[in-house]
């Protein structure tokens, strides 16, 4: 079965920004790809984050992997420490 997804590509100089509990960004991700997806009715039963009722996103490990990320499903929260700056 296939779902159909629509990519939106963020313009040059913006920025998607992870947010930090300060309101102020401890991430800003560049030359991001969005992916809408659409979930048909065929499909809803295997569940997943294209049946949820609200906003939802997935980030891929590529945008943390240079920090530490520690996921509270039950708080519905998340930490990002980012670590050093490579050079």
């Amino acid at each position: 079965m296939s779902e159909p997804v629509r990519a939106y590509r963020l313009g040059a100089g913006t920025a998607l920004e992870l947010m930090g509990e300060d309101d102020r960004p401890v991430r800003r991700l560049q030359e991001i790809t969005l992916f809408l997806k659409d979930t048909p009715a065929a499909a809803r039963p295997c569940g997943g984050i294209g049946t949820w009722d609200r906003p939802a996103a997935q980030l891929g490990a590529s945008s943390v992997n240079d920090g530490t990320l520690v996921v509270d499903p039950v708080g519905q929260r998340l930490w990002f420490r980012p670590g050093p700056v490579a050079r």
